[in-house]
């Protein structure tokens, strides 16, 4: 009876070190995500105000987003994801996931950088593939639908600096406790985002904040400005329809705002705002035909994506949640994929 107890005392016992280590890991693998990342917000800091080429400060965008990356620890779940949805090899995957995270330390420059942006700026430094639909928005406003680029935020301020009047939706960041430890960097931002809404009448409006943003937008339609958001995240418990991203199924919950422009009757563009990683930035726009199917419209919306997503794969910031969007319920629906590198992926 002894040797039995202590048979059984011993796997608790192990059990219980393995839970502190696993403790001790994370708490190692937070300090140095939160140690990273007020180092490159402090460094592009001042990387901004050197009197240096604009190319070469962003050389040192790009390296510090490689370098003083937060995203070290979700790296094999990246280059699965790479993998699986893009079909490449590994040695492939490796350079998406550089360019990726160097697209990440510029969007951390251009914090600093939101307060220069203007006509000028837009002329010199961005490649629009349709300027007529530009114009649209300009002339009729309505619903544009963006994605999340790591530099979406230069969107708003874009299309602010001509002209436009627009409300830009988005997750309030203040109320986030992990983003805490840059709450300077944070508040920097907004207000030079806040600022330049202003300038055309424009503001920020916060998800959290409902009742605002249902009223706001029903006003914005209604005066003919425009209602800017991106809705290419995951949301838990989703009862929105599965729609197919890069041959996958994913769940997403974003039907409301579109409930609304239809109603409305307003005009929905797609617009995808990327860096090409050496000066400029590409801007891809699309008019969309009126609406009238909400979950053949969002099917759209993601084709828009997965087209650009075969030519630069580095334009997305989802690929880090990309594996939460997946709606394992369909995977066997799907013998084609690579099941193995896919339930590498579960949360």
């Amino acid at each position: 009876m002894k040797k039995i107890i202590e048979w059984n005392i011993a796997p608790n016992i192990l059990k219980k070190i393995k839970r502190k280590l696993n403790l001790v890991k994370k708490f190692c693998e937070d300090l140095i995500w939160v140690l990273c990342r007020r180092l490159r917000f402090k460094i592009a800091s001042i990387v901004a105000i050197l009197p240096l080429d604009y190319s070469v400060q962003n050389s040192i965008a790009h390296q510090l987003g490689r370098i003083l990356t937060p995203f070290r620890r979700l790296h094999p779940l990246l280059l699965s994801s790479f993998q699986t949805a893009l079909g490449v090899n590994l040695a492939e995957a490796k350079i998406i996931l550089n360019q990726w995270e160097a697209s990440k330390g510029l969007s951390t420059l251009n914090i600093f950088r939101y307060s220069q942006i203007d006509k000028e700026w837009l002329q010199r430094y961005v490649e629009i593939d349709d300027i007529s639909v530009l114009g649209q928005i300009a002339k009729k406003g309505g619903l544009v639908l963006t994605y999340h680029t790591f530099h979406q935020d230069i969107l708003p301020i874009i299309l602010s600096s001509i002209g436009i009047c627009l409300i830009t939706v988005g997750a309030n960041p203040f109320k986030h406790l992990h983003y805490r430890h840059v709450t300077r960097y944070k508040y920097l931002r907004h207000k030079a985002i806040d600022e330049k809404l202003k300038l055309s009448g424009g503001n920020i409006i916060y998800t959290d904040d409902k009742r605002n943003l249902i009223k706001s937008a029903k006003t914005a339609f209604a005066n003919g400005d425009v209602v800017l958001l991106a809705c290419d995240t995951h949301h838990i418990n989703s009862k929105f329809p599965p729609l197919n991203l890069l041959g996958l199924p994913i769940r997403i919950n974003a039907g409301g705002m579109l409930r609304l422009a239809k109603k409305a009757k307003v005009p929905v563009y797609f617009a995808l705002f990327y860096t090409n990683l050496t000066e400029g930035y590409n801007l891809h726009l699309k008019a969309m035909p009126p609406l009238t199917n909400i979950e053949q419209d969002m099917q759209g919306y993601f084709d828009f994506l997965e087209t650009h997503l075969q030519n630069v794969p580095w334009a997305w910031e989802g690929w880090w949640w990309y594996h939460s969007m997946l709606d394992w319920a369909l995977f066997p629906a799907h013998p084609t994929i690579k099941m193995i590198d896919m339930i590498r992926l579960r949360p």
